[in-house]
């Protein structure tokens, strides 16, 4: 079994610590004997506040750009949304400080700094002249805060201070609490984006209060403890405990952020301290392992003791690394989004970068909804409530830029979103910036994610009182926007996420419509449908639903049997392009499978392959993902072995430098958490698909994966998948139902329906 990463030396870099986290509370660990740095983030903890982003003039830029486009005039109309219709950028998810943990001794004959993934504790061990020391690290959920334990076989001193980037900030200690206060910028600025009239990146003051937040630590320890100048200093010690809390001024996206949090902050570790290390651990390890240990993956690969940066350099020659970087994947979802917490980022819960990349940000062009494409698969439904969370908030403040923006009902969301809800298109006044900005289905997209909790879960009363109503202010919106073109109803204009074509001699992002575009809005109508049979709603919303569904545009093959990406086939800029937008409708979308729509589905393999074998760390991760929806389990594993490819890129490359970081952290570069997500979905998908109304299995097994065992994946309606194969061949099957019922099983194109009882486990025979 494969939960371990392990090194031999400190992190000198990000993409070398260790993560750690409960959702809300993110640390990253270097494990440095004589400094230990350890970076913090909370994920509430973000630059601005609570604003409206209504661009004047909006709609009448739209409703003339529109105009040119319908003529063909791409060009004027394009130029005319870049300058007129794009308002504000989003802000940005900042990181909280640092906690230093000096110590006397740091000469070390041994050294080992790990990660077990199996209970989420972060350890370094060494040895010095005078004995063996350790160190463990853990963030807790039930505690909510990060627990730290030092010890050693000799006495030893250690400094404590902490340290942020925030320019109005303080350090206080008194008796063992040592404690960090800040208030987050203004504004800052997407990166290479400053507004005329500003001068720099980043805005620490405005007319509103801005988040603050208070990071306060506990030291308990037998050695002396003492507090000065800002730092605490603990004396002649074998132990010490810390205990570390977080808490920000935020309330709401819609509420100043106001909320105390100094005191809260000190009652915390008052009350944690009253409880031992021990105890604290052992709830950890219990509220952690009864989410990740119900998954099992056996690749049946001998043991490899190297380290796991050695792995990543060397290659594995076994099937070790592409266990644990699956294992990684599920130890993320629970470390970055649990009950109560924000949905996770483009960077999870972890980011040092005072102006990060793309304001480590939610981009919901493909990114925010990567990152939980394995929680339904992988048995975590109480880590999908964050993303659900964060599509009601986008439902509420996505209603102004609908009406604002469009003059329609309903809601709708753009490219990026942040802490506050922002739903509008970014971009204002840049050139060029309609390839991203210039696309507002991603409120269709998330919409699709909620009839998904859905089918995996079976909760009516979520789908009638959560679901369908969003779902239907969705379809409101994109209802009111679909016009006649060539005899089909189609969204328009629209573009096809940060892809570029050639028209009349120069670059376009906006076309007439897009295949990206009609399959979101054709699978929100066809979710919609199912959600109405399901409640017995037939009203009149339902009606025209149905009756406008078969009207919409339908998938257009091109000249070499690939699948159109635009309303016509241009020449393309990029061959290569990181996004595959235009195979949305056979993964993550629904309506394509290879057996109910084969021509369709030869056709999405022809623009796979089009697009080449290499690319972006997340973009492999996709490309995954439809290799095995297209069954094909040797390219799925050519894409998996690319993103084992190792990385130590800082520097941005948006095309071919995709790999894992030394730490497993997914390379764009630089580090985007979407990669190890969308790795961990696509390796579910081998071994599990639902489908065409059935449940698939094995359907895109690699022959490198001759033998082996899975355990506790969840198909649709809440059925656990129990597999075990051996030369390539299903030999055992096993399923367990929360209710009874009748499915149809698939296995190499033999069928089997099935009575599943509720009260036992069933076992399945091909």
């Amino acid at each position: 079994m494969e939960h371990l990463l392990k090194y031999s030396k400190p992190a000198s870099h990000f993409i070398e610590a260790l993560v750690l986290g409960n959702g809300s509370l993110g640390a990253s660990v270097y494990g440095d004997i004589a400094c230990e740095r350890i970076s913090l983030n909370h994920d509430t903890f973000w630059s601005g506040t609570p604003k409206k982003h209504l661009h004047e003039g909006a709609y009448e830029a739209l409703t003339e750009a529109s105009a040119f486009i319908a003529q063909g005039e791409i060009a004027e109309g394009q130029q005319i949304i870049e300058e007129r219709f794009h308002a504000n950028f989003s802000q940005a998810f900042l990181p909280v400080g640092n906690l230093f943990i000096q110590a006397k001794h740091s000469d070390c004959t041994s050294y080992t700094r790990t990660l077990s993934l199996d209970d989420a504790i972060s350890r370094v061990e060494y040895t010095t002249a005078f004995g063996k020391a350790k160190r463990e690290y853990f963030v807790s959920y039930p505690a909510k805060a990060m627990f730290i334990r030092l010890t050693s076989d000799f006495r030893e001193d250690y400094t404590l201070s902490f340290d942020t980037q925030m320019k109005h900030h303080s350090f206080f200690a008194e008796g063992a609490v040592l404690s960090m206060r800040g208030r987050a910028p203004y504004i800052v600025h997407a990166r290479g984006h400053i507004p005329a009239g500003e001068s720099e990146q980043i805005v620490w003051d405005g007319d509103e209060e801005t988040i603050s937040f208070t990071a306060a630590l506990r030291a308990i320890s037998d050695g002396e403890v003492s507090a000065n100048n800002g730092q605490l200093t603990i004396g002649n010690a074998t132990e010490v405990t810390l205990i570390l809390v977080i808490n920000t001024s935020f309330i709401s996206y819609n509420t100043p952020p106001k909320k105390e949090h100094y005191a809260l902050s000190c009652a915390m570790l008052d009350t944690l301290a009253k409880c031992d290390y021990s105890a604290h651990k052992e709830a950890h390890i219990a509220d952690y392992q009864a989410l990740y240990q119900r998954v099992r993956l056996d690749l049946c690969s001998p043991s490899d003791t190297r380290d796991t940066d050695e792995r990543l350099r060397e290659g594995d020659g076994t099937n070790g690394l592409y266990a644990l970087l699956f294992n990684f994947g599920r130890y993320l979802t629970i470390a970055s989004s649990r009950e109560g917490s924000q949905a996770t980022t483009l960077q999870g819960i972890w980011n040092e970068e005072l102006v990060p990349p793309w304001q480590s940000n939610y981009t919901v062009n493909i990114n925010t909804e990567m990152n939980y494409w394995p929680t339904l698969m992988c048995n975590l439904r109480e880590c999908y409530g964050p993303l659900i969370a964060f599509i009601q908030k986008i439902s509420d403040t996505g209603s102004a830029i609908a009406k604002h923006y469009y003059h329609r009902e309903g809601f709708v969301s753009h490219h990026n979103v942040d802490l506050w809800g922002m739903a509008n298109p970014v971009g204002l006044k840049t050139q060029g910036s309609a390839v991203y900005a210039f696309w507002n289905l991603s409120s269709g997209w998330l919409a699709h994610h909620l009839y998904e909790y859905y089918l995996y879960t079976h909760d009516i009363d979520y789908l009638r009182e959560v679901a369908y109503p969003i779902l239907c202010e969705s379809a409101k919106f994109y209802l009111q926007g679909l016009k006649e073109v060539d005899g089909h109803l189609v969204h328009s204009p629209s573009t096809s996420p940060e892809n570029t074509f050639q028209y009349r001699g120069r670059t376009q992002a906006v076309s007439r419509y897009t295949t990206m575009s009609q399959s979101i809005i054709q699978n929100l109508f066809y979710d919609i449908s199912c959600s109405a049979d399901i409640l017995g709603i037939k009203d009149g919303f339902v009606k025209e639903i149905r009756e406008i569904a078969p009207r919409l545009s339908p998938f257009h093959i091109g000249s070499k049997g690939q699948l159109l990406e635009w309303d016509e086939e241009y020449e393309e800029t990029d061959e290569r392009h990181r996004h595959i937008s235009h195979l949305y409708g056979l993964y993550p979308g629904t309506l394509l499978t290879t057996e109910s729509t084969p021509v369709l589905a030869d056709a999405c393999r022809k623009s796979l392959e089009g697009r080449g074998m290499d690319g972006t760390g997340w973009s492999l991760s996709w490309k995954l993902n439809i290799s095995a929806k297209l069954k094909d389990g040797e390219l799925a594993f050519h894409f998996m072995t690319k993103q084992l490819s190792p990385c130590t890129e800082l520097k941005t490359n948006m095309s071919n430098g995709g790999g894992t970081y030394p730490n497993l952290l997914d390379a764009h570069p630089p580090f985007q958490i979407d990669g190890n997500f969308g790795y961990c979905s696509g390796m579910c998908q081998l071994f599990l698909q639902c489908e065409d109304g059935k449940i698939k299995l094995l359907p895109a097994l690699p022959s490198a994966f001759r033998d082996g065992a899975v355990s506790g994946l969840v198909a649709h309606g809440g059925i656990t998948v129990d597999l075990i194969w051996r030369d390539g061949k299903l030999t055992d099957c096993t399923l367990c139902s929360p209710k009874d019922m009748t499915i149809t099983i698939q296995y190499k194109g033999a069928e089997k329906t099935v009575f599943l009882d509720a009260s036992k486990k069933t076992d399945i025979h091909f």
